[in-house]
């Protein structure tokens, strides 16, 4: 555990377990702590390396405006950092994200790609959404925003199983959220993203994984990236939200775990 140096900014960094690499990047919320059901059972057979996105929980501060390509760079900078010279990927959302741009801009460094729950390009449904989410965030608060968050990441299986607890997953969602400039400026990153075309040449593994339920990114994204990248892999989960490594890990880690033991 430790703060390493990627360009402008510090960047918490864990690792966990020996073996071959594999680097996870998480969605909009940015927190390495996402990966914990990940982390355990890659651990084994893995040297996991997990982190929280610039200007997120414990990173150092960094200074908007943000950008798919420069979260993308800190993830070669901290294996720069780290002296690893190749490794998997596994992104969910927006590291889904980072990891089209790494499979175009850096592909000597990357063994296989993870894409779950992510995007090609941005549409008008898909910014509609997110001003929303946006306005809610800067008009509202952390708490309305995080309320109004849950509807869009998790399944209906979900909400009967926390039904009691929600007024508390709420509260404790709002305390962890990075400053709201921050988590502002993070939506407008990924409005401002565009990856068509990027992975139409890719040469390593691609996975791209996605749910029926998601309500955020419905299937209908994820089919239009499996069409874009030639040779590419899917897998559909058939529930568990847009969150689905963190509802359904069991299976999530099964299908990636055997992904990634191919190399």
């Amino acid at each position: 555990m430790a703060l390493v140096r990627t360009g402008d900014a510090e960047i918490y960094v864990e690792e966990h377990g020996a073996g071959p690499p594999v680097i996870l990047a998480a969605g909009l919320g940015g927190s390495g702590d996402f990966w914990r059901p990940q982390i355990e059972a890659f651990k084994e057979s893995h040297r996991v390396i997990v982190f929280d996105h610039r200007g997120v929980g414990r990173s150092g501060p960094a200074e908007p405006p943000f950008s798919i390509s420069g979260l993308a760079r800190d993830v070669v900078g901290i294996l720069d950092a780290l002296d690893v010279g190749q490794a998997a990927f596994v992104g969910h959302s927006t590291g889904g994200a980072m990891g089209q741009w790494l499979a175009a801009s850096h592909p000597e460094r990357f063994t296989r790609y993870v894409l779950g729950a992510t995007w090609h390009r941005v549409d008008a449904r898909f910014r509609e959404i997110f001003e929303a989410r946006r306005a809610v965030l800067t008009g509202l608060g952390a708490e309305a925003y995080a309320r109004h968050s849950l509807h869009w990441l998790y399944g209906r299986d979900w909400f009967d199983a926390n039904a009691g607890r929600l007024d508390d997953i709420v509260a404790a969602s709002a305390r962890s959220q990075p400053p709201t400039e921050i988590t502002a400026a993070r939506i407008d990153a990924l409005l401002a993203s565009d990856h068509a075309g990027l992975l139409s040449s890719a040469d390593r593994p691609v996975l791209v994984l996605f749910a029926d339920d998601d309500t955020l990114l419905p299937p209908a994204y994820a089919k239009e990236l499996i069409a874009a990248v030639p040779g590419c892999r899917s897998h559909r989960f058939e529930d568990g939200g847009h969150l689905f490594p963190l509802t359904r890990p069991e299976a999530y880690n099964d299908v990636v775990g055997r992904f990634l033991a191919e190399a």
